[in-house]
């Protein structure tokens, strides 16, 4: 795939964000995955937004700035994000002078990524550099657009074996992103549970029919349990 549409895919997910709707869409829709990856908590003395960007995130932009691609070799050309979980974080805490935006290496010191099974990891420092350069690309774009108070956080996405060490997108799992206190800000924790319904394709409950949400362990208007 050519570089400059590599790119063009990748500046166009900043602006994305900027334009989602809240609408039904097809699965795979990037303005449902908008809405899907993105948790905020506001409070008081805060306030927190992030969104978890899995690399099917970035193959579904592209294929939106650039429809005729074919999508498997889209999926190629980003499969090294998969040994990656990127997340896109915003964090202000109350100043004298109105909201004061934490800085990459305050994120980065306070940052701590979890599973459902209690494994933690922190934000790498040191990327390669084709890892680099794409966030650089998503970084120009959100400055384009005003959006400098934006930070990517980069955590493993593999374990030393080469298993996956943190929830995908398409299984079933939990994922958080926690943020310790640090003076005026008080903290946060976001979570997201997984699958997302719209990185998978939809399901019905096997007895009633009823349309399931993939996250859901049984339907909530028969009682089956879901993948019965």
């Amino acid at each position: 795939m050519r570089v400059l549409l590599f790119l063009a895919a990748i500046l166009g997910l900043a602006a994305l964000p900027l334009q989602a709707q809240a609408q039904a869409g097809r699965p795979g829709n990037v303005n449902d995955m908008i809405l899907e990856v993105m948790r905020t908590d506001l409070g008081k003395d805060k306030e927190a937004m992030a969104m978890w960007l899995p690399q099917e995130f970035f193959v579904a932009a592209g294929m939106t700035q650039a429809p005729g691609l074919d999508s498997r070799e889209l999926e190629k050309e980003l499969a090294f994000l998969k040994d990656y979980a990127v997340f896109m974080v915003q964090a202000k805490t109350k100043g004298e002078d109105g909201p004061v935006s934490l800085s990459t290496s305050q994120l980065r010191a306070l940052a701590t990524l979890v599973d459902e099974s209690g494994r933690s990891v922190k934000p790498l420092t040191e990327l390669p550099a084709k890892v680099e350069a794409t966030l650089n690309a998503v970084r120009q774009g959100f400055s384009a657009k005003g959006r400098e108070d934006f930070r990517l956080l980069v955590f493993p996405g593999r374990s030393q074996d080469g298993g996956p060490l943190m929830a995908s997108p398409t299984r079933r799992g939990a994922i958080s992103l926690r943020l310790a206190k640090v003076d005026a800000f008080p903290g946060m924790a976001l979570t997201w549970k997984t699958p997302l319904a719209s990185f998978v394709k939809p399901v019905a409950c096997a007895k009633c029919g009823e349309p399931l949400q993939p996250a859901w362990s049984f339907c909530p208007w028969c009682a089956q349990p879901a993948g019965k």
